[in-house]
């Protein structure tokens, strides 16, 4: 079947159908021979319903069909024939229901993922398959989506893609074509596999000053879903190097099948292909490969609004002497990352935010997407600036759009003297369904600002998880909340499986997991701690105050959950006593659990060190065991202080290990090691 266009409108992914009615006839007898009439659309057909693009096909001498009922049969076109209307014979074909291939079943399989055209503007490698499905006659018969739906069936049918490139006024010559999207997106065939990109390799074409290229692409008969801010890219090999430009797809639609989609574009915004990698396309399915520490300089400029880039480390990366800028720091953070480490160790990575008034001092700055598998070691963060800052992310996800760390691990220093609220070992805030899994950090954390929220993972999280993660610091801080994972939490959190080491120095509301759980129904969840613990007043093993911070257990019913936790801490001390500045009905209480909480809070079967160094100069408060405690039953507070209520939980046995500990509160053995001394996350 040959192929002819006629006027193509030039619009980006424009697309147009064509139908013809066939009169009805009844299915042939069986016989020895029965001639079949087959007719293709008109060509006004399409032209009357306003469409100024028209794909026509017409009838060739070689022509044949297949017709698959209970039965199948191949028939060969007979002479005569015009270009629109064509008789076929063969054998009848027995059943009610068919199938009318052209040319044959084979077609279902075809592959267009690689196609060849030879010269400018040519189209000699264009042909047309279809398939009427589920058809109740053969006899006579219309390749038309209103005939295939009045007999009870569908018409499936090839598609063109036609590239109206105008390229830079040095290219003369072009060997290859390819159209790929982020992911999966096209077909790859008339079949149902999918792949990101089709090809078409360019023989003897040659660009005339001031034309342009002009590239023909068949494309399957299936139709083609184009989901909201999927990116094509269109590549040319021209003159020995390649040529690319982004198309970003704002709104969901849909290729349909049987048209012309065409894409013109302008000479003005090629730009060389992605030479900034080792290899790739930033697809998923190939993501870009860095293994130098100036490729990770493309990053920031590679990155695209609305659209999602993958990146992989190929080999380990020194950054020293390295002037790092965040990546993602402007509103409305829509560059979306997806970046893995694949195993491999970024070394001596810093970033600084000074007079120079950089926001967000981290790798990321917002990240909106997902960082994995990988290990920072000597890494600095430093900023004198008001910014969250952390060695991933100053903040890890923001409103709509979240973030994810999975096997992050941290070596190094994050010191900030800004006036902010929210400094943390990995990343400064954690949002809005972000989540931290099977990540760590070993070093040291300074706040000098005088403001709240410092975590060894995180300084402030809200709506989001934080789970199977570790941190061994020092933290250092002159203003309230710090805490091994979390300085505190601004939204529902669930922090599970968790544990903390080191030292932690504030003012006051500091603990080993969580320096405050200020928000409702926040829960905290076999975790223990055995940081050592100095401040003021208002200390907890696990949790520096759980009550919404308010200071009346009668008013306060906030629904948080500290459960089955250990304070294995290696000592809580309290420097401040009692004086005007802080009157004893004030909230100075420590506990070796909790600090302070609401007794309506969920407290359930935590224990304490037996020997724990505990010091409370406030209240003189010496821990004690306490019974469970939830909404329906109180905390029992037996040391009657006004509006402290400390949570000690219970002591753990006489000379137990902290595995042992861990074993009677029937930890996870899929999660927790408890072969040793100490819990090991697996």
């Amino acid at each position: 079947m040959k192929t002819r266009i006629y006027t193509l409108a030039l619009l980006t992914l424009f697309a147009a159908a064509a139908c013809n009615k066939a009169p009805e006839a009844a299915v042939p007898a069986p016989g020895e021979l029965v001639t079949i009439r087959a007719i293709l659309p008109e060509d006004d057909a399409v032209k009357g319903a306003g469409l100024t693009t028209l794909l026509s096909w017409t009838w060739n001498d070689d022509d044949k069909l297949t017709v698959v009922g209970e039965t199948t049969e191949v028939f060969t076109i007979k002479e005569g024939f015009t270009p629109k209307q064509a008789e076929f014979v063969g054998k009848p074909v027995q059943g009610t229901s068919f199938k009318i291939y052209f040319p044959g079943e084979e077609a279902a399989e075809t592959d267009w993922s690689e196609q060849v055209q030879k010269g400018n503007n040519n189209m000699d490698h264009l042909r047309y398959e279809a398939l009427l499905d589920g058809v109740d006659s053969y006899a006579e018969f219309a390749f038309s989506p209103a005939w295939a739906e009045e007999h009870g069936g569908s018409l499936k049918q090839v598609g063109v893609w036609k590239f109206d490139l105008m390229m830079p006024a040095d290219i003369t010559t072009a060997s290859k074509l390819t159209l790929s999207a982020d992911s999966p997106l096209f077909c790859k065939g008339n079949g149902e596999e999918k792949v990101d990109g089709i090809s078409l390799t360019l023989q003897d074409v040659t660009i005339a000053p001031g034309k342009p290229l002009t590239a023909w692409m068949m494309a399957s008969w299936n139709d083609m879903p184009v989901p909201a801010g999927t990116v094509m890219t269109v590549s040319v090999l021209a003159d020995g190097k390649t040529l690319v430009q982004d198309l970003a797809i704002a709104g969901e639609s849909t290729l349909k099948t049987g048209m012309v989609n065409i894409i013109t574009l302008g000479a003005d915004d090629w730009s060389e292909g992605n030479t900034h990698y080792s290899s790739g396309k930033g697809t998923e399915a190939k993501p870009w490969v860095i293994t130098t520490a100036d490729q990770m300089l493309y990053i920031a400029e590679d990155l695209l609004s609305g659209a999602t880039r993958y990146f992989k480390l190929g080999a380990d990366i020194d950054m020293t002497g390295i002037e790092w800028k965040p990546l993602n720091t402007a509103s409305p953070y829509d560059r979306q990352i997806h970046f893995d480490g694949d195993g491999h160790t970024i070394s001596n990575f810093t970033c600084a935010a000074d007079e120079s008034g950089e926001t967000y001092p981290s790798m990321f700055g917002v990240l909106y997407g997902t960082v994995c598998n990988v290990k920072y070691v000597n890494a600095a963060i430093s900023s004198n600036q008001n910014t969250a800052s952390g060695v991933v992310a100053g903040y890890c996800g923001t409103s709509g759009k979240p973030g994810k760390l999975e096997n992050v691990h941290v070596e190094g220093t994050v010191t900030n003297s800004g006036v902010y609220a929210g400094i943390g070992g990995l990343c400064g805030k954690l949002s809005d369904n972000g989540l931290i899994k099977g990540c760590s950090m070993k070093g040291t954390i300074t706040s000098t600002g005088g403001r709240n929220g410092v975590g060894g993972i995180v300084g402030i999280p809200q709506n989001s998880e934080i789970a199977s993660t570790w941190a061994d610091v020092t933290i250092t801080n002159n203003g309230n909340y710090a805490g091994g994972i979390i300085g505190y939490e601004n939204g529902k959190m669930d922090i599970h499986d968790c544990w903390s080491s080191g030292s932690t120095t504030s003012n006051q509301r500091i603990r080993g997991i969580a320096g405050g759980l200020i928000k409702n129904d926040s829960a905290i969840r076999n975790c223990y701690s055995t940081i050592s613990l100095t401040a003021a007043i208002s200390m907890g093993g696990i949790v520096g105050h759980a009550s919404l911070d308010r200071w009346t257990a009668t008013t306060s019913e906030p629904g948080n959950v500290v459960e089955k936790c250990i304070a294995w801490n290696t000592f809580i001390h309290t420097t401040q006593t009692p004086q005007e500045e802080y009157p004893t009905s004030s909230n100075g209480s420590s506990g070796a659990v909790v600090g302070y909480t609401s007794v309506k809070n969920y407290l359930t079967d935590c224990l304490r060190k037996s020997d724990l160094d505990f010091i409370e100069g406030w209240m003189g408060n010496v821990p004690y065991d306490q019974e469970n405690a939830s909404p329906t039953a109180p905390l029992v507070e037996a040391q009657s202080q006004a509006n402290n209520f400390p949570y000690h939980g219970k002591a753990a046995a006489s000379g137990a290990t902290l595995s042992a500990a861990a074993q009677t509160l029937n930890w996870s053995t899929d999660v927790w090691d408890l072969s040793g001394d100490t819990p090991k996350l697996k």
